[in-house]
């Protein structure tokens, strides 16, 4: 049985890891199963995923606003909403966040209102963040369950914690220099104001979340992993991050186990045990590696969780004393299952007329656990064998970097060839390292700026200098990603490569990215007329082109991304609810930002086989199949099977190239 409900004290609960795991299921089914068994108590379920899928798993509408779940009177929802929590925090707090930088800086108000204006990616875990500072504060649940964002952004929010802190020593620096203008020219004693009541309650604030996160008698921090590689790794890599942060762990859910299946002739379907042979390896690792937790092991269904129903199921075997019969599952309702013909709904078109078109910027996109980076990896080994004497370069912005796990091979933050594939290279750029080089720079020649020019004329000089020495550090969380990004456009405009794959992170990062060049330009643009407000900043001389530079890289990029004719995205899903769901919103995302997309793939299709394990699965997928036929008929739809084996290596890929890159079916 999980250990995450033995504790009667437990109060917060999150779940992570790698996308396509099953988190939101295992959220969900938790939440409705301790509202149930502890009728008299508040559960409040929280998504801080900005691709929410909430509304999916428990098939009614959530939104920005806690809202009652229908059937069950003390469960309730909230997929947080990062543009408007970030309204709601300038409504309510700009004005003094203001005060505290008009003291504090030469930034005038146009330029804190500039500021206070620039949202950026990273900016949806500072919301959820606070909101859910807010949402313990007021202690109206007596259980708040989270569903983070897939494993590398939930790293992210495990950190905040830390940046959050920076920020408040920067504003609290800020207002130093305002109480030590009014102790000297004022009055000698100081009265604490608004702004430092604000902070104060800030800093109190985050204090109260990270013992929250430490406390191992309310708090437990449960990662869902399968039994294949890239899962493992990125698990690994969250493990690291709650050892670091000393968040309590005792369960992890081994989820999407396979068992053998009887079909209809009797025997055990080949395809069903030939993916539990493919599992066993990693399942023996998990138990290896995470051994010093309670493993809850958790079943393959048939059909997918959706609904309160079904995640009342999954719950029930969850929660189990006993090991759950993987083979006897109970029958579960396929509201999307169609009868299956001969010639079945969704034929296999494949991209064959992709590389037709030459696109020399080629994106992947969607939802975690998608398979992404297997088809971008796949499509740039392609890429290479039809272009043996050119050269193409695949990189990832992926925080969790699982490309050189796809690869089978060591890549990192320059590009490195890939053996065996003549013409092909791969990166994983380090966002972290390429935005700690520009803060270097800044902090270097902030300190030549006041020791040459400013001189030591006063002790409120020595604020400027230790503010505008801090204020690098308050760039927004997710400017690493775009910094990142920029490189590209030097390997772009040197000639080096013919053709580029980028592998994105999963949806909402993706979308927050792809939204990211305007935003930037702002940004670095309010950085530079901060540096102006200096008299002599014209010597920062390596900072200011520095700036310049990557304002112009990211002007570059936006023409990139959004130039149909070198430039195409494509869409990867898999055919259930919360893949077409997710889908449809990224779709309509890329559309209104102008990204030409034309490319739709399904992913992981069961093939036709004699199993009723397998035949329920297959026609509930094509119901699905059929719906995206139906919504996105202007796109190329292919689909790609569920292989029986992990695809790792070469060889596996140059398997997957063969079926999507095929031509098109008569």
């Amino acid at each position: 049985m999980a250990a995450f409900l033995s504790n009667p004290g437990l109060r917060f609960i999150l779940f992570g890891g790698k996308g396509g795991t099953g988190k939101t299921t295992s959220a969900a089914a938790t939440a409705l199963h301790f509202a149930r068994l502890r009728p008299e108590r508040k559960v409040l379920l929280v998504s801080t995923d900005p691709a929410h899928s909430l509304s999916d798993s428990l098939n009614c509408a959530v939104g920005g606003m806690v809202s009652g779940i229908p059937g069950v009177d003390n469960l309730f929802a909230l997929a947080l909403d990062a543009k408007a929590l970030l309204e709601d925090f300038k409504t309510r707090y700009g004005p003094v966040i203001a005060q505290i930088a008009d003291r504090g800086t030469y930034l005038d108000k146009e330029d804190i209102a500039g500021f206070l204006d620039l949202s950026m990616p990273g900016i949806d875990e500072v919301t959820a963040i606070l909101k859910i500072m807010e949402v313990m504060r007021e202690g109206l649940y007596d259980l708040v369950i989270v569903d983070t964002a897939p494993a590398g952004h939930t790293i992210r929010l495990l950190s905040l914690p830390e940046q959050m802190e920076q920020w408040i020593r920067v504003m609290d620096m800020m207002q130093e220099k305002h109480r030590y203008m009014v102790r000297s020219f004022v009055r000698r004693r100081y009265v604490p104001d608004q702004a430092d009541k604000f902070i104060t309650a800030l800093s109190d604030d985050v204090q109260h979340l990270r013992d929250l996160f430490r406390n191992r008698e309310s708090t437990e921090f449960v990662p869902v992993v399968n039994a294949e590689p890239m899962s493992i790794y990125e698990t690994e890599l969250l493990f690291k991050a709650l050892d670091e942060g000393s968040i309590p762990v005792t369960s992890v859910i081994l989820n999407r186990l396979v068992a053998d299946s009887v079909g209809d002739d009797g025997r055990v379907c080949p395809f069903c045990q030939a993916r539990q042979r493919n599992q066993a390896p990693y399942q023996r690792e998990i138990e290896r590696k995470f051994s010093q937790y309670h493993l809850v092991r958790m079943p393959l269904f048939p059909t997918e969780i959706r609904g309160l129903q079904t995640l009342a199921v999954y719950a029930e075997i969850l929660f189990s004393e006993t090991q759950a019969d993987y083979v006897t599952l109970p029958a579960l309702p396929t509201p999307h299952a169609v009868e299956l013909a001969p010639r079945e709904i969704g034929t296999q078109v494949g991209l064959a007329h992709l590389f037709a078109q030459d696109r020399q910027f080629i994106l992947f996109g969607g939802k975690g656990g998608v398979g992404k980076t297997t088809l971008a990896a796949a499509t740039a080994v392609e890429l290479a064998r039809r272009n043996p004497t050119g050269k193409t370069l695949i990189f990832s912005t992926d925080p969790t970097g699982s490309l050189g796990d796809s690869l089978a091979c060591v890549i990192g933050n320059v590009p490195v060839p890939v053996t065996g594939a003549d013409g092909l290279y791969a990166m994983q750029i380090n966002a972290a390292e390429r935005l700690d080089e520009l803060k270097q720079i800044y902090i270097g020649e902030i300190n030549e700026l006041f020791d040459s020019v400013m001189g030591d004329i006063g002790n409120w000089i020595a604020f400027d200098r230790e503010i505008s020495m801090e204020f690098v550090s308050m760039i927004p969380p997710g400017m690493d990603e775009i910094v990142a990004l920029i490189a590209m456009i030097d390997l772009i405009d040197d000639g080096s490569y013919d053709h580029f794959v980028l592998d994105t992170a999963p949806t909402g990062h993706t979308l927050r990215l792809l939204e990211m060049p305007h935003l930037a330009i702002e940004w670095f643009r309010s950085l530079f007329h901060l540096l102006l407000k200096y008299q002599g900043a014209s010597k920062m001389a390596k900072t200011t082109q520095l700036l310049l530079d990557t304002s112009r890289g990211v002007k570059k990029l936006q023409n990139h991304l959004t130039d149909p004719v070198h430039s195409e995205f494509v869409a990867i899903t898999i055919p259930e609810a919360m893949g077409v769901l997710e889908t449809e919103r990224l779709l309509t995302a890329l559309d209104v930002m102008h990204v030409p997309c034309h490319h739709l793939v399904a992913n992981m299709v069961v093939p036709p086989t004699a199993c009723p394990f397998c035949r329920s699965k297959r026609a509930e997928q094509q119901g699905y199949i059929a719906e995206l036929h139906a919504k996105w008929s202007a796109y190329t739809i292919s689909e790609l099977p569920l292989f029986a084996h992990d695809i790792r290596g070469l060889d596996g890929l140059r398997v997957v190239g063969k079926v999507i890159f095929s031509a098109p079916a008569e």
